[in-house]
């Protein structure tokens, strides 16, 4: 299935646009699905797409997900917690852009949902064999279709509900937690127990300023300095980084790793990377620590 100009394009002929009462239904499902993932509920995407369906009668069930991919895009570029299992596809229509931001401005319900979610206590998770854990990093998505003028201007009174979920204390002491366990796991498995005992939490015993979490050991005994970023969201959730940490990746990149663990609540898993984060993340400026400026002349 690909995208074209907006329009579904089926065996290779251009299907009509999505109408907008399409895609107010597709959105409307969207969110109750992602409601019932806030609460904790478990979600039948299935059963709850084939309903969709029998109201979009010329909409195939895997248009039908694009469009859910399409809805999590819009999302992730607001600073929004998507739905599992649709993975953010940046080629959007701008009325599905709209409908997505009057549907956050409208939903308080979903509203006070995600602000219990992402300012809720985690606790650190039972987990038997840590050498399941890692998986492959994703691969960066294209951003540039969707980082257009009405996603930036937009009139919604924005949360960015993952800026706060990142900032929640409970949940990065919970990841680092796991990635401590993971690294000692790690370096038994290669056969290093002696450089597993000497892993360090240096957040904990040097304080959290060093610009890294974890003093660890690569397989040849030389240093891995190690910075846990931690979500209960998916894999394609962004990485909230600081200057400080951008600094450390560039003092020694052989060095520094940043461990990613995602899904923290429900099924964690980790993904690493390594090296210079500015040559290895797509960044994006946020926020700037600003001055009030001298003024011309003076009075």
């Amino acid at each position: 299935m690909a995208i074209e100009q907006g329009n579904e394009v089926e065996g290779g002929v251009t299907g009509k646009p999505w109408t907008l009462q399409e895609i107010e239904a597709v959105v409307e499902t969207y969110f109750h699905m992602l409601r019932m993932q806030e609460s904790g509920q478990s979600v039948n995407k299935s059963e709850l797409n084939r309903r969709l369906k029998s109201r979009l009668p010329a909409r195939s069930l895997a248009a039908i997900a694009q469009k859910h991919s399409n809805i999590s895009a819009v999302l992730t570029v607001l600073g929004v917690q998507t739905l599992r299992g649709y993975w953010p596809l940046f080629n959007i229509q701008k009325a599905l852009t709209d409908v997505v931001t009057r549907a956050l401005a409208d939903d308080a319900v979903f509203d006070q949902m995600a602000l219990q979610r992402v300012h809720g206590m985690v606790e650190t998770p039972f987990i038997s064999d840590y050498s399941c854990l890692l998986v492959q990093s994703p691969m960066v998505p294209e951003r540039n279709k969707c980082k257009s003028s009405r996603l930036e201007n937009i009139s919604y009174p924005k949360r960015d509900y993952l800026a706060r979920e990142a900032s929640n204390a409970s949940i990065g002491l919970a990841g680092e937690h796991v990635a401590l366990e993971f690294e000692k796991c790690r370096l038994k498995k290669v056969g290093y127990p002696e450089l597993a005992d000497r892993v360090e939490h240096v957040s904990i015993t040097k304080g959290d300023g060093l610009g890294y979490d974890i003093r660890s050991f690569n397989d040849d005994g030389s240093s891995r300095r190690i910075e846990v970023k931690a979500t209960s969201y998916g894999i394609h959730t962004p990485i909230f980084i600081s200057s400080n940490e951008l600094a450390q990746s560039k003092i020694d990149p052989s060095t520094f790793w940043i461990y990613r663990v995602f899904n923290l609540r429900n099924r964690p898993r980790i993904y690493m990377l390594s090296g210079d984060m500015e040559a290895r993340l797509s960044l994006e400026a946020i926020s700037y620590r600003a001055l009030p400026r001298l003024p011309s002349s003076s009075f």
